[in-house]
């Protein structure tokens, strides 16, 4: 896995590039809040080394995150 981290003035970002492989899982959340804004949090659990990476994608459109989740469903 690598990860690139850019920092703003205000903010951070990073970027991971992960092997498909190493995801183990993944899920898609969404609140009642987030419904109406047709908005959803993305999460992975990558294995890294003998540990367990979370990365979380937060407010992703709902439609890019059901694109993602079905991407990495079809194996």
């Amino acid at each position: 896995m690598t990860s690139i981290t850019t920092i703003g003035h205000s903010f951070t970002r990073t970027q991971y590039i992960i092997p498909k492989k190493n995801v183990q899982s993944f899920s898609l959340h969404q609140s009642i809040w987030m419904n109406s804004k047709k908005l959803a949090h993305f999460e992975v659990h990558v294995r890294h080394g003998n540990h367990d990476q979370r990365i979380e994608i937060r407010y992703l459109p709902l439609n890019s995150a059901q694109q993602l989740f079905n991407w990495l469903r079809v194996r």
